[in-house]
């Protein structure tokens, strides 16, 4: 098997740190079309770039479904991140990655979280059921863009970030976009159509 390409496996990690953990590589890693549970970490990279994590299952894992630590140039997409006992996602101390087109669902604390990190993309997934849908911690510089989901206490929550761009992302209405900023200076781009449609008719409304 070429070593860099993990693909079609399915692994009970029957209570170990990780189903599969990888460190110290920047050769070109594709993990394809598997499935990981019942550990800490479905997923743990270390000093990792250009990697793909593609079409994985990770659930029922006890600490977080993929742990991504000091990872570059690397994309997470089209995978299902779902039941894990605390997080989704994790990127700490991670740059220029993407996280795309993912269905998260049911992983308690968050959904996909981003820890002094800069210069991501987070576009187009689905996130329920959390108490934080996205999460960034001191990560700047990022996009998030297009997110989707419902159900969740806080959809996007940034704590000290600079210069994150946030477009269109879940519903439009207050109560299901909620967003946290603590000491945060930040950028935010939110198109609604429908919001400036109802912004008009109040002007319109309190004119008459």
């Amino acid at each position: 098997m070429n070593p860099y390409v993990i693909e079609n496996k399915d692994i009970d990690g029957n209570g170990a740190i990780a189903c599969i953990s990888i460190k110290n590589i920047n050769k070109f890693l594709v993990i394809s079309n598997c499935k990981f549970s019942n550990a800490s970490y479905g997923v743990y990279l270390s000093n990792v770039s250009n990697s793909q994590l593609l079409n994985i299952t990770a659930y029922k894992c006890h600490r977080s479904g993929m742990y991504l630590e000091n990872v570059s140039l690397s994309r997470v997409s089209d995978c299902k991140i779902e039941d894990n006992i605390k997080y989704g996602i994790i990127l700490n101390n991670s740059d220029t990655n993407e996280v795309s087109v993912n269905e998260l669902s049911n992983n308690n604390i968050t959904a996909i979280q981003l820890e002094n990190s800069l210069d991501n993309i987070v576009i187009s997934n689905e996130i329920n059921n959390h108490r934080n849908g996205i999460l960034l911690i001191k990560s700047n510089f990022s996009l998030i863009a297009y997110n989707r989901g419902e159900n969740n206490y806080c959809n996007i929550n940034e704590i000290d970030c600079i210069g994150n761009i946030l477009q269109g992302n879940f519903d439009i209405f207050f109560y299901q976009n909620i967003i946290f900023f603590d000491g945060t200076i930040f950028i935010i781009l939110i198109i609604s159509l429908s919001f400036f449609v109802i912004f008009i008719k109040i002007r319109k409304i309190k004119k008459k």
